[in-house]
C-alpha cells in the first residue's frame, strides 16, 4: 500500500473541512491475482470528496481522478 499526494492540496481542503484529511493523501494498493497479474486498487477521489459541497472538493476530486487515471495507465505500460 502506498500513500500518494501533495500535502499542499490536502492542507487547502483541510482548512475547509479538517476531517477531509482522512482521505488525503490518497491510498493506492497493489496486489497479485495469479501469475503475472497485478491488481491496482484505489478509491476515486471525486467520490470520496463528494460528501462536501464546496467547490474546492469537487474540483480537486475531478483533477485527482484524472491524475490517478494517468498514473494507472503509465504503470500498465
Amino acid at each position: 500500500m502506498f500513500l500518494i499526494g501533495n500535502p499542499l492540496i490536502a492542507l487547502n481542503m483541510m482548512r475547509v473541512h479538517a476531517e477531509s484529511g482522512v482521505y488525503a493523501p490518497l491510498r493506492l494498493m497493489f496486489s497479485e491475482d495469479g501469475p503475472n497479474k497485478t491488481v491496482i486498487t484505489y478509491d476515486r477521489p471525486s467520490k470520496m470528496f463528494a460528501q462536501w459541497q464546496e467547490s474546492v472538493f469537487q474540483q480537486t476530486g475531478q483533477i485527482l481522478d484524472q491524475k490517478m487515471q494517468t498514473l494507472i495507465r503509465k504503470l500498465a505500460e
